[in-house]
């Protein structure tokens, strides 16, 4: 699903950070970020260039930490791309894309993907990160693949 271009691994609140395209879209850029909620605090946003909303300052940390993370690796996919904005946040929590931009934001668990392309190429890229434990991908496996891959 998606082809891994780079990965930076570093201590702190961001531990790995993994970049690189849509497999079957090239076009489609990615970036993965793993963090730790317990290194986080505030300052973060200051340190990262990434604007604390007001509607988050009251937040707990979880979803500031989450917030953060998503919003670095939209960051960090859409500067490789040549885009030094970062999406801004709308009225109902929706990313709201740089000019010229689109794309689809997701966390879960401590991770967090970002999603872009350009909307020059006509598709609008959708993800949405979640984790499963072995019992729940068992009790979907067959909506998402035929009897012979799960045979494999």
């Amino acid at each position: 699903m998606f082809t891994k271009q780079f990965t930076k691994y570093s201590r702190g609140f961001v531990h790995t950070l993994q970049c690189g395209f849509v497999t079957a879209h090239p076009e489609v850029k990615y970036c993965i970020v793993d963090f730790d909620p317990e290194h986080y605090n505030d300052r973060l946003f200051d340190s990262l260039a990434i604007q604390l909303p007001l509607a988050l300052k009251q937040s707990c940390i979880k979803r500031k930490a989450e917030y953060l993370a998503v919003r670095y690796a939209a960051k960090g996919i859409l500067s490789m791309a040549g885009c030094k904005h970062i999406p801004g946040t709308a009225m109902d929590r929706s990313p709201v894309w740089p000019v010229g931009w689109c794309g689809s934001l997701s966390h879960s668990n401590n991770s967090a993907i970002a999603l872009i392309a350009s909307e020059a190429i006509g598709v609008m890229p959708g993800v949405d990160l979640e984790f499963l434990r072995k019992n729940e991908i068992l009790g979907v496996a067959g909506l998402l693949a035929r009897d012979e891959e799960l045979a494999l």
